[in-house]
């Protein structure tokens, strides 16, 4: 099987040059009704002509040939891995209009194309090795590109080393003692409208005995979630924080009490980027600790990018002579962690919980730019 990143652009201008007429259905952009109706008809025109070549997919066996090159054979299975990696080709460069365009046909007719053309790129270039290695530009490039290999074969070769089956265990204990023991998770539907008019009329539509799920398909313009009678599936607490302004009502509380009752609907309008929401809660239940076998991947991958830290870490403390220099001034700066730390005193000392902060980091590295950045005051100017 071939493993090799492709060029599609000759093959994807060839076949839009060949399927742009019968594919360009824009009556979105406002194209009259008759110019999109015949569009409709090149597109069965098309599909028409496609359909005589009597290709059945379905029915084909991954090792049927289905191009040669001399004594070269590709099978059905080179050709399916190529498919996967041409669709996502034909995403970037034409667009999504574009691929829905793209039958599993038209997909396996490109596919087959690019790997006769590979191969025979890949045989140019054999009778030819010789010579453009000799290519000064091709020697840097490969050697750029071997450091780049090796140095991923080496963080790999760490955070292998790194992430044990102990160190797993050891992390899903910490995160298991700190998870809340009373958090809860419920059931919410949703209907949303542009405004709050909208929204009180919907309200008393429902404290009359409306039928919410209904009135969520009939007037939330959110399409999505009305088409499934606006359910939005269980809310955790524990990222209510995530939730969209005014969501977390779902688990406000007043005097012991949830502002929504389960089984009940918010009363007032709730203001959102999506519009004006009435939300219902449907149900509520406790949150259920996960298993480690549901967070292994997550965890892994935490102790992955753990090893790599630890690891640039060290070597930072073998090179042990290490400058940075401010770039307007060229004083000597500390690293990015001890300039956070001693931003974040500052925040403190003036009365700002860096954890307020819609983002410490961005905002303290302004401040230490600021703060290098002033230029020293002339003699005749200090006090």
């Amino acid at each position: 099987m071939l493993k090799k990143v492709l060029t599609y652009t000759t093959a994807f201008g060839l076949v839009a040059g060949l399927t742009t007429a019968s594919f360009a259905t824009d009556t979105a952009a406002g194209k009259p009704a008759a110019e999109a109706a015949g569009q409709d008809n090149k597109v069965n025109e098309f599909k028409e002509a496609l359909g005589s070549l009597n290709i059945d997919l379905q029915n084909v066996k991954g090792d049927a040939v289905v191009a040669r090159v001399g004594k070269k054979t590709f099978t059905a299975n080179d050709v399916a891995e190529i498919m996967q990696q041409t669709l996502r080709a034909a995403q970037q460069s034409m667009g999504p209009d574009f691929v829905k365009t793209l039958t599993p046909e038209v997909l396996f007719l490109i596919a087959r194309e690019q790997l006769i053309d590979l191969y025979l790129v890949d045989q140019e270039v054999e009778g030819n090795k010789e010579r453009l290695l000799k290519d000064p530009a091709v020697q840097e490039q490969i050697a750029e590109a071997t450091l780049r290999v090796l140095q991923e074969a080496m963080i790999k070769e760490k955070a292998d080393a790194y992430v044990t089956k102990a160190k797993v265990a050891e992390k899903y204990k910490e995160l298991s003692d700190q998870f809340p023991k009373d958090a809860e998770e419920a059931h919410v539907r949703m209907i949303v409208v542009k405004t709050e008019d909208d929204a009180k009329k919907v309200i008393d539509q429902l404290n009359s005995g409306g039928d919410f799920l209904k009135l969520a398909r009939e007037q939330s313009i959110d399409k999505k979630s009305a088409a499934n009678d606006g359910d939005l599936g269980y809310v955790n607490e524990i990222t209510k924080e995530s939730l969209l302004p005014g969501f977390d009502v779902i688990f406000a509380k007043k005097d012991g009490k949830y502002t929504i009752p389960t089984g009940s609907f918010s009363k007032t309008p709730i203001q959102s980027p999506m519009g004006y929401v009435i939300l219902k809660v449907e149900d509520r239940r406790p949150v259920k600790k996960p298993k480690l076998s549901e967070l292994e991947p997550v965890l892994k991958d935490f102790l992955r990018q753990e090893a790599v830290q630890k690891m640039q870490e060290e070597l930072k403390k073998k090179a042990g002579n290490i400058e940075r220099l401010h770039p307007n001034t060229g004083k000597p700066m500390k690293s990015l962690e001890d300039e956070l730390k001693g931003i974040q005193e500052k925040l403190k000392a003036a009365g700002v919980a860096p954890e307020a902060k819609a983002d410490v980091k961005a905002e303290a590295k302004a401040e230490a730019a600021k703060t290098e950045a002033k230029p020293e005051a002339k003699p005749e100017e200090k006090k």
